[in-house]
């Protein structure tokens, strides 16, 4: 037992130093603002919004993409039935995409121009020359079998430091 609580207190205290940082701690006492140059950052970002275009060459389309009823549902505020969206989303570009926002529509069977309710969700990172899997939990005013959907990526940024 007292094993164990000398490890817990070296961890905790390693996590502890960890968090602080050492940024007080200088080996170079004729000069201690050097010790802070390794701190600094070498790279401006450059984070910027992506056009339409740009998310469209850099996304690819997941026709295995798949929406179903969940058996959730809310006791208040937005009371519309919850739907599970899953499917993937690959970025073919040198720089990773950030906040993916991507839209569901949801359409009247064989009319399109009849929007039933739409949905937005956000993946949050998007690295570059990969593939990211999603699940996630969407609230649409639709009922089973009578509506078609479709999705779009409507709104990225990108961090393109050191890129």
């Amino acid at each position: 037992m007292r094993l164990f609580k000398e490890v817990l207190f070296i961890s905790v205290s390693a996590v502890a130093i960890n968090l602080m940082g050492c940024e007080g701690i200088s080996t170079n006492s004729a000069n201690p603002a050097s010790a802070h140059v390794a701190n600094q950052p070498t790279a401006q970002s450059s984070v910027r919004a992506l056009t339409k275009e740009e998310i469209d060459l850099c996304t690819g389309r997941n026709d295995l993409a798949t929406i179903e009823r969940s058996t959730a549902f809310r006791l208040s505020g937005d009371m519309r039935p919850i739907w599970i969206v899953t499917g993937k989303i690959s970025n073919s570009c040198s720089y990773d995409l950030k906040d993916v926002k991507i839209r569901i529509t949801a359409y009247r069977k064989k009319h399109v121009e009849d929007i039933l309710d739409t949905a937005d969700f956000t993946i949050d990172n998007v690295p570059a020359y990969s593939a990211r899997g999603y699940r996630r939990e969407v609230q649409l005013m639709i009922q089973q079998g009578q509506f078609e959907w479709t999705y779009d990526e409507v709104a990225a940024t990108s961090d393109t430091r050191g890129k």
